[in-house]
């Protein structure tokens, strides 16, 4: 879609995959936004001093028809604490 980003699921900055099979669909709003917002957390706490623990379960629910990604889930325990997050578009 002409709203979309090619969004990577792992940012370089946490060693993603630079290919094809790191990057969805996405939209802008959200991969500039709120998913953003999550990384540049992870990115924080990873570079603490000294560094924080950071565990991340991603899950793409995509369109049968399209392909496209309808709904991330994410999972995440950041210093020990629970957090779910589902972004739908």
């Amino acid at each position: 879609m002409a709203e979309d980003h090619a969004g990577p699921l792992a940012g370089d900055w946490a060693g993603g995959s630079p290919k094809l099979d790191n990057l969805v669909s996405m939209f802008k709003g959200l991969n500039v936004g709120a998913y953003a917002a999550l990384e540049r957390n992870w990115s924080k706490v990873l570079k603490a001093v000294p560094p924080g623990t950071v565990s991340v379960d991603v899950r793409v629910v995509t369109d049968p028809a399209t392909g496209r990604p309808t709904k991330f889930t994410i999972d995440e325990v950041v210093n020990g604490v629970p957090m779910s997050y589902t972004f739908e578009q």
